[in-house]
């Protein structure tokens, strides 16, 4: 979109992060914001105007695998595209691919093919690699004839990652690992050293390991308390570590399923609302409803929403991000513009993109959505165009 000769208005409450203007506006000028803050009148072409509806920042998901029936890993000509536009239709306006542990030539196979699509996808942030490198007594739904370390017995130091790295330019973003594993820590320094996010994940990492690996440049804990074993006074485990030290960023999946609501209000009491990132975790399940599916080449099945492994475990989720932020909101007694800044400015800031993206302010992209107060996505728009 090319600027404008009249800019256009988009008027209802107007979500910032600190407030909320309930006679407010957002005024985009080509794909820019232009104004944000009170509604007065002449301020150009009102293309939207619902009163009770919120105007917030487009969300941002730093964890979905896929949605509507594609995921990450099918390596498919499009598939990035398809993503977006489902995603864009419950308010999300960026988002990071994610891959799962897989064999590696299939791995490879995805991230460059993604990698290669992702130009013509200015929805997609990235991606993101969730594996091979986890701990196998956490590995969850990963698919564990996959998992290894990040420097084998006998092999070139990081030889894998460092290859995968070469083939998608700048594509990888962030990846999680288990820390505790043979060459893990010097995993987490190099991904920091390249400018990748390490993240703490599907782990059994001990106190000391996890702050060692915080201070060698890990910064974001994935699924806090899924993939991880559960706190016990004599054995802690990762996630006290992960609460404690300010520098990390927490994912939660807010979908009560992977995390009681209790535990959820807990959370954001001992961290505080800037270090929460609300993420879904989305296989290609979701938006389809119950059914069978596959994730990895293993088979999951979705029944009232949830998604499971033949063995019970949780395998990932058919979350909408939109959810997670009315969730948030109510079940730890957050203001709502609290709550969606964990799936907006948050994960802008942990991307280091907070300049461009992640809230409504002038010179940000004008990624917006409009939603109802109940949580019902009304209009995106992405770069100034509805979506």
């Amino acid at each position: 979109m090319t600027a404008s000769a009249s800019p256009l208005v988009l008027r209802g409450r107007v979500i910032e992060p600190d407030r909320v203007w309930d006679d407010g506006m957002v005024v985009i000028d080509g794909p820019r914001i232009r104004a944000v803050g009170p509604y007065r009148s002449g301020a150009g072409t009102v293309i939207f105007e619902e009163h009770d509806a919120y105007l917030a920042p487009g969300l941002i998901d730093l964890h979905t695998h896929g949605i509507s029936g594609v995921d990450t890993m099918d390596a498919r000509r499009g598939g990035l595209s398809a993503m977006a536009a489902a995603r864009s239709r419950g308010g999300v306006t960026g988002f990071l691919a994610s891959t799962i542990t897989a064999a590696p030539e299939d791995l490879a196979r995805a991230v460059e093919l993604a990698a290669s699509d992702m130009p013509s996808v200015p929805m997609c942030l990235g991606l993101h690699l969730e594996g091979p490198y986890l701990n196998p007594a956490h590995a969850g739904a990963q698919p564990p004839e996959w998992l290894r370390d990040p420097s084998p017995a006998g092999s070139e130091e990081l030889a894998e990652m460092r290859a995968l790295v070469a083939r998608s330019g700048s594509a990888i973003r962030m990846v999680t690992l288990a820390p505790e594993r043979p060459g893990g820590l010097s995993l987490v320094k190099w991904l920091h050293d390249h400018g990748i996010l390490p993240a703490i994940g599907h782990t059994r990492a001990d106190p000391a390991e996890v702050h060692e690996a915080i201070s060698a440049g890990a910064r974001v804990a994935t699924h806090l308390y899924n993939g991880m074993p559960p706190i016990r006074s004599r054995g802690p485990g990762p996630v006290p570590a992960l609460l404690q030290d300010g520098r990390v960023s927490l994912e939660l999946i807010v979908d009560g399923v992977h995390i009681d609501p209790s535990m959820v209000d807990f959370t954001v009491s001992a961290a505080g609302t800037d270090r929460i990132l609300l993420v879904t975790d989305s296989i290609r399940a979701a938006g389809l409803g119950d059914g069978a599916y596959d994730l990895g080449g293993h088979t999951v099945t979705v029944a009232h929403g949830v998604a499971r492994t033949a063995s019970g475990s949780l395998a990932g989720s058919t979350l909408r991000l939109m959810d997670a932020v009315f969730h948030v909101a109510e079940w730890a007694s957050l203001p709502i513009e609290r709550a969606f800044l964990m799936a907006s400015l948050n994960p802008a800031r942990v991307l280091g993109e907070d300049a461009e993206r992640g809230s409504l302010a002038v010179g940000k992209w004008a990624d917006v959505t409009a939603v109802t107060p109940t949580g019902e996505v009304l209009a995106t728009w992405f770069r100034g165009e509805t979506v």
